[in-house]
């Protein structure tokens, strides 16, 4: 089972993504937090496969947690996904060095979702190549 951290400060969209999430028929585990902050200490208790990420939110933004996971030893490799409403080639290089491995721009199909969190969390062990 995928364990995916769902961190967006718009209570209406997080709860939409885990439903779309949750009808997906996937085998994954959806937490979620609100700010960056709660994200943080999410992780350390979630310990999430995958974190969809928003950036815009309070108290600290996506950007900054992506940058702390990473320069964390214990979550250098951590698979971080922005999902955001910017859409600028400035945001998403900060993303990329932040160690982002994609940029998703809402609104977002529910196709566009699960393919690619298919992607980014690659076969389930066991699954045949």
């Amino acid at each position: 089972m995928k364990r995916i951290l769902v961190v967006e400060d718009d209570n209406s969209l997080s709860v939409l993504l885990r439903l779309i999430m949750k009808v997906q028929q996937e085998d994954w585990d959806v937490s979620s937090a609100a700010t960056g902050v709660e994200a943080l200490s999410q992780v350390e208790k979630f310990h999430p496969d995958l974190i969809l990420l928003d950036i815009m939110m309070p108290e600290m933004d996506g950007l900054e947690v992506a940058r702390r996971l990473h320069g964390d030893e214990r979550y250098k490799d951590q698979k971080i996904v922005i999902l955001s409403a910017l859409n600028d080639a400035e945001t998403q290089r900060k993303a990329k060095e932040a160690g982002v491995l994609e940029y998703w721009t809402k609104p977002i199909s529910p196709d566009e979702l699960r393919e690619g969190m298919l992607r980014v969390l690659g076969p389930e062990e066991g699954d045949l190549l």
